[in-house]
């Protein structure tokens, strides 16, 4: 496992139960007696967090820190598409400019319908 693999799912979590909890970043940092900048790095995974910061912010989640730290599941699905993507990336090798370029207007006309 990479850490910064894991620093980002953890960061993910923080981000997903928070907004879970409609509260805003300044709002979770107040509860959790931290400042603004430390929770949006951590959400970012910009930050490799301590020990202590993960309990306060837990404890201002009102959930256990074990469950802000329990990312074994994310971590599979992240592997898992890397490995799609990485298999995508050699089907596409093989394909001539003209294939590309139809599969290219499909995959626009997914995503178009992915975002309504």
């Amino acid at each position: 496992m990479k850490h910064q693999n894991i620093i980002m799912a953890v960061g993910k979590k923080i981000a997903f139960a928070r907004k879970t909890r409609k509260l805003t970043q300044e709002e979770l940092a107040q509860k959790a007696g931290r400042m603004l900048n430390t929770v949006a790095n951590l959400e970012r995974g910009r930050a490799n967090p301590e020990l202590l910061t993960l309990f306060d912010i837990a404890g201002a989640l009102e959930m256990k820190a074990s469950d802000l730290i329990d990312v074994e599941n994310e971590l599979k699905k992240s592997r898992e598409k890397e490995a799609i993507q990485t298999k995508i990336i050699m089907l596409l090798r093989s394909f001539d400019e003209r294939a590309l370029r139809m599969i290219l207007r499909q995959l626009e006309t997914l995503s178009e319908s992915e975002d309504t």
